[in-house]
């Protein structure tokens, strides 16, 4: 029975968590179909952060679609880079932070931590949480 965890990178994820898994050799589960399952978060330090980031991406002049949903900014993964510009860009680099969540099974939970050690030793930040 594999076990399935939700990966958070602060990167696309083909190059902060397909490619350490790769050279792991972790190549079964779902890793090569997250293309279909990523999903984008805007992470922010304060509850006044995300209603001023919120608006910020939703002004007449942005195309996106963006919704609150948890305490976090949720964004479509097609505007996944134009939304990490468009962040680093303005006054609220500082205070929210643009991750990919995505859910990847593995046979064991110690391919997970092999996983994650891989993805922070090159230069990754990521965080892993159990699926309930």
């Amino acid at each position: 029975m594999s076990v399935t965890r939700t990966y958070l990178v602060d990167e696309d994820p083909f190059d902060s968590l397909i490619c350490p898994a790769r050279a792991l050799g972790l190549t079964t589960g779902r890793i090569f179909l997250i293309g279909d399952d990523d999903r984008c978060l805007v992470r922010c330090r304060s509850e006044a952060d995300i209603d001023l980031i919120y608006l910020y991406l939703t002004g007449p002049d942005r195309r996106w679609q963006v919704a609150v949903v948890d305490g976090q900014i949720h964004v479509p993964s097609l505007w996944r880079d134009e939304i990490a510009e468009a962040i680093k860009d303005s006054p609220y680099s500082e205070v929210a932070q643009v991750l990919i969540a995505v859910d990847l099974s593995l046979p064991t939970a110690n391919e997970h931590d092999r996983l994650t050690q891989a993805i922070t030793s090159a230069g990754h930040y990521v965080e892993v949480r159990a699926v309930t």
